[in-house]
């Protein structure tokens, strides 16, 4: 491995002094050399630089649980409240693809990341942590969503 790769993979902290209230989801940006995280209560995608560096948040305008990086193109694949979404950044920009049990008001998108595949995989979780209504989705390239497993709390 020559030394340009082995400190790109060098794990390193970063240090940020961006409180959360529930933080979740760090993805690092190699491209930029950006860390990415959301606040889920907030509704709020915080990120700096590697060294810690033009720290910012983006309000989504509702809970935020996850994101992942878009493969070939700018922006994130996001779980939010009760939707997967396609984030693009300044300005930002929300387009809601899959709807995920819109019917059950108290259930929020949680955690989740993409596979080797390429598929982004989200749980959902009942706000109160009271009721076996989660699940996790699994969302393909091609716009299919599949409900996988659950329910759960």
């Amino acid at each position: 491995m020559d030394d340009d790769k082995a400190t790109r993979h060098t794990p390193r902290l970063v240090t940020a002094s961006a409180p959360a209230v529930l933080g979740e989801s760090p993805v690092w940006d190699e491209r930029t050399d950006t860390l990415y995280w959301g606040d889920i209560d907030r509704g709020e995608l915080h990120h700096c630089r590697a060294d810690g560096s033009q720290q910012g948040v983006i309000r989504t305008g509702q809970r935020i649980g996850c994101v992942a990086l878009r493969r070939h193109q700018p922006g994130f694949i996001a779980g939010l409240e009760r939707s997967i979404a396609l984030l693009t950044l300044d300005p930002l920009e929300i387009r809601p693809v899959a709807p995920l049990d819109a019917h059950l008001l108290g259930n929020r998108c949680n955690d989740g990341k993409c596979d080797a595949e390429g598929r982004f995989w989200v749980g959902t979780c009942d706000s109160a942590f009271r009721d076996a209504t989660g699940w996790f989705f699994r969302f393909d390239a091609a716009g299919a969503l599949m409900r996988t497993v659950g329910p759960f709390i």
